[in-house]
């Protein structure tokens, strides 16, 4: 599966996505819902024009691991039932990624974080609404049934990124 990330004003292409034999297994009763989601292969390609490196990610095998089935990419998660709404409640988390290697290019990581609105500013904020917005939030994270999340087992795999 590929996906592309485009940017609108202008338009211009700035990454290429390459997930290969994706495999997703869904489970969901009435009680429990798990998710089990594995990609063999990953890749990102930078498509800048100019770029000197055309290739942002890709994961890495060694030597060892040709030939073993492996996914480069595998996310786990079980939900359990809970008798509050606002409690989300989780049997296990995991994600593990694969060493990869990432490189990244400062033009890159600039339209990317303005694609992603990091240093857009609208004109007619003002102080006072940018104050308010700040008291919302306060206001939201102080409320009376804020959401949770529980976890018994929550793993987030640490691997080799030669960056």
């Amino acid at each position: 599966m590929g996906i592309s990330i485009v940017t609108f004003q202008p338009v211009e292409e700035l990454a290429f996505i390459t997930l290969e034999n994706i495999s997703i297994d869904v489970h969901s009763t009435r009680f429990i819902k798990s998710l089990e989601f594995k990609v063999a292969d990953l890749q990102i390609d930078n498509q800048l024009l100019d770029t000197s490196c055309p290739v942002l990610l890709h994961t890495v095998r060694t030597s060892d691991d040709e030939d073993l089935p492996s996914s480069a990419l595998i996310l786990k998660a079980k939900l359990l039932p809970s008798p509050n709404k606002n409690a989300i409640i989780f049997e296990y988390l995991t994600f593990d990624i694969n060493p990869c290697v990432l490189i990244l290019e400062e033009r890159l990581i600039l339209k990317t974080a303005y694609f992603c609105g990091v240093g857009k500013s609208d004109k007619y904020k003002t102080n006072k609404e940018y104050d308010h917005g700040l008291q919302n939030i306060e206001e939201l994270s102080l409320s009376t049934n804020p959401r949770r999340f529980y976890f018994e087992s929550l793993n987030l795999g640490s691997s080799q990124v030669i960056l």
